[in-house]
């Protein structure tokens, strides 16, 4: 309800760069809260008190697994996932019926759909990371020393495609083509649907919309993809078989995107784009830090990565030659 008045009000007054700036900065705080409770999920043995840290920021993150109800808890573990993945359309519903109570009480004559699009797009846009990531749970197995695996969020259930394994997989499957479809759909509005009405001056589908582009710069709308493509790469990190191959990936993800917010500045405020840089920056330096106590469970793996790129760096000094 307050995000629902809040946008409103935002739209009503022309903010200025002071308001812009506090709403990215706070966004970027989220986001940045969310990539490290993706962290918690590596196998990494974080010393105190960064471990409490951990666990606090995921709290902070609104992750809904942290939660600790009696009645949810003494759920099986299938009926406790699918609980946990009608999050999202609840969240839209709660969304929809604010709105239709906002339009009770002004005793409004239209539907005013860009206020219900603006605060559902915000809505799954700032918390995309850890909805995606709770719905990923089915697909992430920890294995054991006597050969067996059980996924990593639901110790009581193990990783062999059958039973509860199975109910959960398919859940997730179906429930994980809810952020895949946002993803496709802000897609298309940023690259087809949007530049088509800007061209007529629509300045009703601009409200709509803004929570995909009012952060950014004129030319830079297409940033607001990017960061979602990054924030979907981030929760399919963990998904990876060993330690230092999650740890590698989200390294290469946090490279390319400061070198991409380095070199195109796409936030609207500098200093946004500064901060941005600098958060990336600290993240890269605290996953460099924890690989240091992790074991390389596949030396040849990580050895033929290290060639690659050593290939690649040489390839790219004899293109600047050329």
């Amino acid at each position: 309800t307050c995000l629902y008045i809040g946008l409103k009000k935002e739209t009503q007054r022309q903010s200025g760069s002071g308001s812009l700036m506090m709403t990215c900065s706070l966004q970027l705080l989220l986001v940045t809260v969310q990539m490290l409770s993706v962290m918690r999920r590596f196998d990494i043995n974080w010393k105190e008190p960064f471990a409490s840290v951990l666990v606090f920021l995921e709290f902070l993150s609104f992750d809904l697994e942290m939660l600790s109800v009696s009645c949810v808890t003494s759920m099986g573990p299938v009926a406790l996932f699918g609980l946990r993945s009608l999050v999202i359309p609840v969240l839209m519903f709660a969304i929809l019926v604010v709105h239709l109570c906002f339009l009770l009480c002004t005793r409004s004559k239209t539907f005013q759909g860009s206020n219900l699009w603006r605060t559902m797009g915000t809505t799954f846009l700032v918390f995309f990371i850890v909805l995606f990531s709770m719905l990923l749970a089915p697909f992430q197995c920890h294995s054991h020393p006597n050969g067996t695996s059980t996924l990593k969020r639901y110790a009581t259930v193990y990783c062999d495609a059958e039973g509860q394994h199975l109910e959960m997989f398919i859940i997730g499957g179906f429930a994980c083509l809810m952020p895949v479809l946002f993803l496709a759909i802000c897609t298309w509005v940023v690259l087809v649907h949007l530049p088509a009405r800007l061209a007529r001056s629509d300045a009703k589908c601009l409200e709509s919309y803004s929570f995909l582009i009012r952060r950014f710069r004129p030319g830079a709308e297409i940033a607001s993809v990017l960061f979602l493509v990054r924030n979907a790469l981030v929760v399919l990190c963990p998904l990876a078989t060993s330690t230092p191959g999650q740890l590698a990936m989200m390294n290469l993800i946090f490279y390319v995107n400061l070198i991409g917010v380095s070199f195109f500045k796409p936030w609207r405020s500098m200093s946004c784009n500064l901060l941005d840089c600098m958060l990336l920056f600290g993240m890269m330096v605290i996953l460099d830090v924890g690989s240091v106590s992790v074991t390389d469970s596949n030396p040849a793996a990580s050895m033929a990565m290290v060639m690659a790129f050593v290939v690649i760096m040489l390839l790219s000094i004899l293109l600047n030659l050329l």
